[in-house]
Parts: structure tokens; sequence; C-alpha cells
């Protein structure tokens, strides 16, 4: 095997490279799977609350309540919302 001219080795940096690399990625992508998992949580939740309140006012704010079903309201909200925060 050691003859074979089409057996390519990786050089030693490259193997550093990954040894070092996988063990630094693979905390990085959990943390990008459990954010991405509590964000889709915090949607479900204030959607169930915008569609309650929209059923509330329905009757005395009609506008206002079919807005609150939109998607794009409800990203203009959640922006003026951390622009409040912050």
């Amino acid at each position: 095997m050691a003859n074979n001219p089409h057996h390519h080795k990786l050089p030693p940096r490259t193997q550093r490279y990954l040894v070092t690399g996988i063990p630094t990625v693979i905390p990085i992508w959990l943390i990008w799977l459990v954010f991405g998992l509590v964000l889709r949580q915090l949607t479900r939740i204030g959607l169930l609350w915008a569609r309650a309140l929209s059923n509330a006012i329905d009757d005395d704010l009609p506008m206002l309540s079919n807005w609150l079903l939109k998607s794009w309201f409800q990203n203009l909200l959640a922006a003026a919302r951390i622009q409040a925060i912050a």
C-alpha cells in the first residue's frame, strides 16, 4: 500500500487542524440547535398570545385584530420591542 501513488495522506498540519477544529465546532453547533429550539418555542407561545388578543379585540378593533395575525406586523412588533429593550 505504501507504493500506491493514488494513496493520499493528510499533511500533519491538516490533521492537527481537524483534531482541534472538530471539538471546537461541535459545541457551537449544539448551541445553535438549542438556540433555534428555544426561539421556535418562544415564537409558538407568542403566536398563541397574539391569536388570543386578536380574538379578544376583534369586535372593537377589527383592523388591529387582523394585523396581529400578519407575520409582517408581528416582526415589526418584535423589532420595536428589541429597540425598546436596547
